[in-house]
């Protein structure tokens, strides 16, 4: 998995490696949650990475719904209580950037959100609150 999650791009087939890993391996829901979030938390990884980290968060919450290998549901459970600090760490990422490539990162962070909130995977206020944490901190 830490393979995967250092090679991994923005890119669909790669972000579906990664996810069909994850949900092959789902049974270690609290582990690969672990070590996605800690690699989506490091200071010195490049948006377009940080990007394709959170692409496969979309992915795990989307499939963990209609998954039926065995823990899939956990990925939703113990993905919530670490998006807060994957926010703050997208944050200051979005402030590392220079103003087009910042704004172009931000836009596509808060698409995933507006997703999100689509698929009603979390309530709007906690949401909010990932958007918040985004756009200041």
């Amino acid at each position: 998995f830490f393979d995967l999650l250092r090679g991994l791009t923005p890119d669909r087939a790669s972000v579906r490696e990664a996810m069909a890993f994850s949900m092959d391996h789902s049974q270690s829901a609290h582990e690969i949650v672990e070590i996605l979030a800690e690699a989506l938390t490091l200071s010195e990884t490049p948006a377009p990475q940080k990007l394709a980290r959170l692409y496969l968060v979309n992915d795990l919450l989307h499939n963990c719904t209609c998954s039926a290998a065995k823990g899939a549901s956990m990925f939703r459970w113990y993905l919530e209580s670490k998006l807060p600090a994957i926010f703050q760490s997208c944050h200051q990422t979005l402030r590392s950037q220079g103003r087009l490539s910042g704004q172009r990162f931000q836009e596509q962070v808060l698409a995933v959100v507006s997703v999100w909130l689509g698929w009603s995977v979390y309530s709007p206020d906690f949401l909010s609150g990932l958007r918040r944490t985004l756009l200041h901190g």
